[in-house]
């Protein structure tokens, strides 16, 4: 996939256009397309699209739906379909059910129908979800830097920097317990300056080192992993890693966020774009390792009873409210270490309970609703 496209939803007014703009410009620098979702419905109107000039415009399935039988509707569409050529902006038509309504859209004097771009196209053939694994995670960081003892002096941490060009940092040790973290380019401004360097150079490393390093035990990772991401400061470079409080590596906060974003990118392709949640890949994968382990579980199905007809009368924006507000409820009601909750599409759910109070916290679902 060469370029990514970002859809802007209709779920909050849009107030500060300045501000927004200017975000959307950068990302459009960053290889992004942009497109409007909904458009004619919500907060997705005309302002929005004159200000953003988007790559791409979704119209409202309000007016894709029915349409060969609405005159409005269909110079709605016509309408859309003349700006989006002056301003060189493709049209997507949404919701299209019928033959009748394809044969509208498909008209000269409507919307010109053509295959998406291959940039925005999604693979058929989609790959098992993964789940997170710290340890694999922190393998892909995991760097053998050269350390120093505690006994070094600046001249030598100096050589060691000037020797491997790629070295950021270097983990101070006593014996082989990792003390402190010694950055690249703090030593090298010392060395820069003629009288700093013949001044410093005899200096011990401890006098110049962090003194509090992040460090991860490799045998706990999954705890001391999360409190990481939870204290890491944006201008650290390095951690240390240690294996039974032994010296084993470093690495470096940039990469691993890198490898964070990776994964989270995996994981959003297999999620509900509505609700954010897990969908019918992930779903699936959780049952068979729970089936594959013999782990006693209970899947609770859950579905909106008259569905339709609420979205007929209130309209699509207040059905996806009603949705994601379920999804919330669903989550917020089950227990985060032991209970999933997905999303199938729609308006159903599923939730796979392995705590022992499944039927409760069901009746509890179901009596908030």
């Amino acid at each position: 996939m060469n370029e990514l496209l970002s859809s802007c939803q209709k779920k909050y007014p849009l107030e500060d256009y300045e501000v927004v703009a200017t975000a959307v410009e950068y990302y459009r620098h960053q290889g992004f397309q942009i497109s409007i979702d909904d458009l004619g419905s919500g907060y997705s109107g005309l302002r929005v699209w004159s200000e953003l000039v988007p790559d791409y415009v979704k119209i409202d399935q309000y007016f894709i739906r029915e349409i060969h039988k609405s005159s409005i509707k269909r110079e709605f569409a016509r309408s859309i379909h003349e700006i989006s050529k002056s301003l060189n902006c493709a049209v997507v038509a949404e919701g299209i059910e019928t033959e009748e309504e394809l044969s509208v859209v498909r008209s000269p004097n409507t919307i010109a129908v053509t295959k998406p771009p291959p940039s925005v196209l999604i693979s058929q053939e989609i790959p098992q979800a993964q789940s997170l694994d710290a340890g694999i995670l922190l393998n892909e960081v995991l760097i053998k830097n050269p350390s120093l003892n505690n006994d070094a002096t600046l001249a030598d941490a100096a050589d060691l920097f000037f020797k491997n060009k790629q070295l950021i940092s270097i983990p101070i040790l006593h014996g082989n317990k990792p003390i402190g973290l010694l950055m690249r380019e703090q030593i090298l401004e010392i060395f820069l300056v003629q009288y700093d360097r013949e001044l410093e150079s005899d200096q011990s490393v401890t006098l110049f080192m962090n003194n509090n390093p992040i460090i991860i035990e490799k045998n706990n990772i999954n705890s001391e992993f999360r409190k990481m991401l939870l204290n890491v400061a944006h201008n650290e470079c390095d951690f240390i890693i240690t294996e039974q409080g032994a010296y084993l590596g470093v690495g470096q906060v940039k990469k691993l966020f890198a490898q964070l974003n990776e994964q989270n990118i995996q994981d959003a392709k297999y999620s509900n774009p509505l609700t954010l949640l897990p969908g019918n890949v992930i779903i699936d994968e959780w049952i068979n390792v729970l089936l594959q382990t013999d782990a006693s579980f209970h899947v609770a199905y859950f579905d909106l009873n008259y569905f339709k007809p609420y979205n007929d009368k209130y309209g699509y924006s207040r059905g996806d409210q009603l949705i994601i507000w379920l999804g919330d409820l669903l989550a917020q009601h089950t227990d985060k270490n032991t209970d999933s909750v997905g999303h199938i599409g729609g308006d159903d759910f599923v939730v796979i309970f392995q705590s022992d109070d499944w039927k409760l916290k069901c009746e509890h679902i179901l009596k908030i609703f």
